[in-house]
């Protein structure tokens, strides 16, 4: 068995729902997912998955800045990719593209978008040469 492979796939596409986690209805915070993590003891990267052309919401932006603004000992980065994967298809997110990303760069904390977007398993392994463990 690979480390990608799924275990249990009706679990792992079984919804999670935030229902009644408001006290006040017109309070539109709520909890929030992120699609990837990885960790490497030098190197934090979180990533949302998107279709083409969405933009995460505002309490995704909010939890990466917080998350990269307030995290020490670490260089962090938080990446915004974008899919055309059709729904009744399985989504990989290193074949996503990488189209804007926030971290804490020796000038500060910034959002930066490429030129033109990145394909995620190159950004990836640029990432974790240049700033993991290696």
């Amino acid at each position: 068995m690979k480390p990608t492979d799924i275990v249990n796939q009706q679990k792992f596409r079984q919804a999670l729902l935030f229902e009644d986690l408001r006290d006040d209805p017109t309070n539109l915070r709520t909890g929030t997912d992120i699609d990837f993590e990885y960790e490497d003891g030098k190197l934090w990267i979180k990533a949302e998955v998107k279709e083409y052309g969405k933009e995460i919401t505002t309490g995704q932006r909010i939890l990466f800045e917080r998350f990269v603004e307030n995290l020490s000992n670490y260089t962090a980065f938080a990446c915004v990719l974008w899919h055309g994967t059709p729904p009744e298809e399985d989504i990989y997110i290193k074949d996503c593209y990488l189209v804007r990303y926030y971290w804490k760069s020796p000038q500060g904390c910034k959002w930066i978008t490429p030129d033109k977007p990145i394909l995620f398993k190159r950004a990836f392994k640029h990432l974790v040469d240049t700033h993991g463990r290696g």
